[in-house]
This record gives C-alpha cells, sequence and structure tokens, in this order.
C-alpha cells in the first residue's frame, strides 16, 4: 500500500484509533479531562461506551473474540502478511498482562526482595515471555506499518522524530490532543505496553487496548471506507434538524463534504468541522458528482435544483443526486427528467426515523431509483446514514411511500392525542393509560414511541415543552401533499383531510406553528369544556 493512499484514512479513521498523546499533566479534550497517556481512539471509544449501555468494561483479558476480529481486520486492513497469527497472538499477550498484574498484586503482599520467593521469579520469566511476543515478527510488521503510515501525513517538529508537538494537520495544538509521538521507536513499542493509565477515573489496562480494542462498527467502517488517491467530493444541502445529524454520519464514514445551507451559522459549524463550503448549490454541483439534499418543501427543491444558482447551472454528466426531501410526487418526476437531460440521475430517497434516527444512522430510506444499478449506487451513501434502505422501485414512488407513511402518522397523532385527552379527562393515569394501550391492540408508534402527553416518555420534544422535533408546519404541508396526490388520483382520504385541517390551524396559530407535533395534544386539551 502506498503511503500516500492511505492519508485521507489516517486522519478520519487511525487518527482516532492508534495515534498515542503523551501528557504528564492533565489536559482537555472536547470539555473532559483527559489523564497522561491515553490513546485519541480509546478516548472516543471509551466515551462513546459510557454514554451508551455497555457498561461490561474492557474485559480484554479473556481475549474475547471481538478483541481478537479488531485487531486481525486492522492488520488486514494494513496489508500484512499472517494475519491469523494475530488472535492467538492477541490472546497471549492479553493473558500475560493479566496474570503480571495479579502477580504483582501478590508480590505486594510478600513483602519480599524481587529474587527472594517465587512469584518474583515467575515475574521474571513472565517478563520475556511478553518480550518474546512482542518482537514477533507479525507485530513488528503492524508497529512498522503504522510508523509508515503516521510518517505520511504527519510533520516532524525536529529531525530526530522526537515527542513534539505536530498534529496530522501540521499544526500545534496541545489543547486538542494534538501532541503525537509518532517515530520514536520507544513510542511505538508503547503501544504493546503493559502500563495502566487512568481516563476519567478509570483505569485502562496496557495501551495495547489501544490496537485490540474493538470500536462496536470498527470493521465495517475500515470496509466501507474506499482509499484512492483522491477520495471525491459529496455534495450536501440542507443542515437542518434532519440534514445537519446525516451529514455528520458522513463524515464520521471518513466522507469528504462540501455544504451549503442557506444558515450561514450552521454553514460555519461544518467548516470548522472541516467541510469545504459552497457559495450556491451550482458550486456543489461543480465540485460533487455526488449530492444529497434535504430540504422543507417543493418550492425549495425546484429552486436548489433549477434556480439561477441552482444545481443544473453546472451539473456534471454522471452525477448522482440523491433528494431526501418530502415533496410533491409530481415534483420528483419533473426533477429526475430534467437532470435525465443532463445525463445526470436524480432519485427520491425520502427519510422516515425522525431527528434521533438521524443522529445514530437508523433511518429509513424509501427509494425510487429507477433502477438496479442506480439503486446500488446510492445505497453505499444511503447506508451510511440509515439503516433500512429500501428499492421502491421507479423514480417517485419514495415520495409516494413517504406521503402515505406521513399522512398515517398525521391521522395517528391526533387520535393517539384525542384518546389521551378523553381517558385524562375521564380520571385515568396518563402513564397508565399509556401502558395499556401500548399493550393492547391500539398500540401504534405515536403511542409508544412518541407519546404527545408530558411525563409519559422522558427525552423527545413534549418533554421539552415540544421544542424540536417534527414541526406542525411540516406535518401541515405533508398532509397537504396527500391531499393533492388524492385528488389527482380520486383515492378517498376522509381521515387525512380531517387531520390536514387540524393541522393547518396549529400551523397558523403562532401558539402552536414552531412546536413539534405533537402539541397537537395540547390544542385538543384546550377544547374542554
Amino acid at each position: 500500500m502506498n503511503p500516500n493512499k492511505v492519508s485521507t484514512l489516517i486522519t478520519h479513521k487511525l487518527s482516532q484509533t492508534l495515534l498515542l498523546v503523551d501528557f504528564p499533566h492533565e489536559s482537555t479534550f472536547q470539555g473532559v479531562v483527559v489523564k497522561n497517556r491515553v490513546s485519541t481512539g480509546l478516548f472516543h471509544i471509551l466515551k462513546r461506551w459510557k454514554d451508551s449501555d455497555h457498561e461490561k468494561g474492557f474485559v480484554w483479558e479473556k481475549g474475547e473474540p471481538a478483541y481478537n476480529k479488531g485487531f486481525e481486520s486492522l492488520a488486514r486492513f494494513l496489508q500484512l502478511e499472517n494475519v491469523q497469527v494475530l488472535p492467538k497472538l492477541c490472546q497471549e499477550l492479553a493473558h500475560l498482562f493479566a496474570r503480571e498484574e495479579r502477580l504483582r498484586d501478590e508480590h505486594k503482599k510478600e513483602k519480599k526482595s524481587w529474587r527472594q520467593n517465587e512469584i518474583g521469579q515467575e515475574l521474571s520469566e513472565m517478563k520475556k515471555c511478553m518480550f518474546a511476543l512482542m518482537e514477533n515478527d507479525v507485530v513488528v510488521k503492524l508497529q512498522d506499518r503504522i510508523y509508515e503510515c503516521l510518517q505520511a501525513v504527519a510533520k516532524p517538529s525536529s529531525p530526530n522524530w522526537k515527542y513534539g508537538g505536530t498534529s496530522l494537520n501540521g499544526e500545534e495544538n496541545e489543547e486538542l490532543l494534538g501532541v503525537y509521538w509518532i517515530g520514536h521507536h520507544f513510542c511505538v513499542k508503547q503501544l504493546f505496553s503493559h502500563e495502566t493509565y487512568d481516563w476519567d477515573g478509570r483505569a485502562v489496562k496496557n495501551l495495547i487496548t489501544a490496537v485490540i480494542i474493538p470500536r462496536s462498527e470498527f470493521e465495517t467502517r475500515v470496509n466501507q471506507l474506499r482509499i484512492s488517491e483522491k477520495m471525491p467530493l459529496v455534495g450536501f444541502i440542507g443542515l437542518g434538524n434532519m440534514g445537519g445529524h446525516m451529514a455528520r454520519n458522513l463524515l464520521k464514514n471518513g466522507k469528504k463534504l462540501i455544504v451549503y445551507d442557506v444558515n450561514k451559522a450552521v454553514v460555519e459549524q461544518f467548516k470548522a468541522e472541516g467541510c469545504q463550503v459552497a457559495a450556491h448549490p451550482a458550486d456543489i454541483a461543480a465540485a460533487s458528482k455526488e449530492i444529497v439534499t434535504v430540504l422543507p418543501s417543493s418550492p425549495h427543491v425546484k429552486s436548489v435544483y433549477q434556480g439561477d444558482s441552482g444545481i443544473f447551472k453546472t451539473i456534471q454528466p454522471g452525477t448522482l443526486c440523491m433528494d431526501s426531501s418530502t415533496i410533491d410526487q409530481i415534483v420528483s418526476l419533473e426533477v429526475a427528467e430534467a437532470a435525465a437531460k443532463l445525463k445526470a440521475e436524480y432519485i427520491d430517497a425520502p427519510i422516515s426515523g425522525g431527528v434521533t434516527g438521524a443522529q445514530n444512522a437508523t433511518l429509513t430510506f424509501m427509494v425510487g431509483a429507477g433502477n438496479d444499478k442506480t439503486f446500488a449506487r446510492a445505497q453505499e451513501t444511503l447506508s451510511l446514514m440509515g439503516k433500512n434502505i429500501v428499492n421502491l422501485g421507479a423514480v417517485g414512488n419514495g415520495t409516494a411511500a413517504k406521503i402515505c407513511n406521513n399522512m398515517l402518522l398525521g391521522i395517528q397523532m391526533v387520535a393517539v392525542a384525542e384518546t389521551m385527552n378523553l381517558g385524562i379527562s375521564m380520571g385515568l393515569d396518563a402513564k397508565a393509560l399509556a401502558g395499556i394501550i401500548n399493550t393492547s391492540s391500539g398500540r401504534c408508534w405515536s403511542s409508544d414511541t412518541y407519546n404527545p402527553v408530558p411525563g409519559v416518555i422522558e427525552g423527545i420534544p413534549c418533554a421539552k415543552g415540544y421544542a424540536g422535533g417534527f414541526g406542525t408546519q411540516l406535518m401541515a404541508k405533508d398532509l397537504s401533499l396527500a391531499q393533492n396526490a388524492s385528488t389527482n388520483t380520486q383515492a378517498p382520504t376522509p381521515m387525512g383531510s380531517l387531520a390536514h385541517q387540524i393541522y393547518r390551524i396549529l400551523a397558523r396559530d403562532p401558539v402552536y406553528q414552531a412546536k413539534d407535533f405533537g402539541v397537537v395534544y395540547q390544542f385538543l386539551k384546550k377544547q374542554n369544556v
């Protein structure tokens, strides 16, 4: 592997997985105190585990397969030979380190000199075994490859490659853990140190964990990255509640982005995170052959694609445009037709899953790609932002599915809101009523996941004054799309029509128009006599 080819990956992946930092004092990284020698990647992984349900800790001395798999995956990615040796080697080292720690504890209790008892002698023998294992040819090659890759992207602060304040972009930035020890032989060997370090009060055993540690999606991420001499830019337009999280998930997966949004403050945030920024949608089309758009409504989509400074002014032949906006099906078809005339492709790929799904990359994409080849191309990018990528066939079908889904959602939310209001008015406890509904035939998403009554479910918009989430104006817009489709197809939608009327009222009322669509519960509650 040419070291130059891996530079982008180093920045996005190895810098979060392998590079070690050496601070003799406490330092702050993103507001968290990091003490002593902790790998940047270990910090990120620990923080993720700390914030999640994984309370198992890092019992890596058991040599669990997941850890070995992560180590083997790393070696395979770095094109090392004999990677099958690594799991066993890794396990042997882990057992030795764990055994050494226990022996040291026993040795302290004995209160004898190092050479005066069997424990001390066994420790000495174990040290020889550990050093022999760490000099294993496979490990040495791993160290050399890491070192080679680091040299390809880092600028030494001195000819001897001492500790130096050098970050990947060549700027000194100790506050952001920019001091990497990257070329000194001793420092590379420290990847396999058997000392214990501290991270936010938690003991982290052995910096070998910086390599062994199994970030849950580590192997998937490595396989998803496609390294080339120049990683192509992905264009992203629309960095709102949904689009912002989706774009960041692309960044997390190593994609290079060029972004545009009418909100300049948001654009500046993405610029600070390493994205290129565009002054107009046309600039994005000139720079990228893969574009994602997440826009509020049909007029916005028309403007971004077909406006004076729109995508189609500079679009390149072969460009794939993936539109995740919820818009009128007719608009999707019109934009797709215009793209085809320019020898480009437009697919509709609206999304479901809410802000939480956007944050966690668990969205459902309803895709109208037109053919399997285009779907496969789109799927590679969409899968970095979502969990379920559904091929619905012809362009426009994704939008049709989204309109149907959101009409049902609007009806559902009104029904849950009026049911909860009725039950509470009859003297029922809100949580008890919700519990009955959620274990009975009335169960639905608007009740068991997004119940609109404050206090029933924590962490959703109704628990925060209906702030954020999916706005009443957007729901009114989506229900309007359903009514347009109903008129065009002559398919009756009486319940959809009633829900549309209610949300039109909310969308026009200053009290409700900026709130999450679950606020319909408060609206109905106020109608109580």
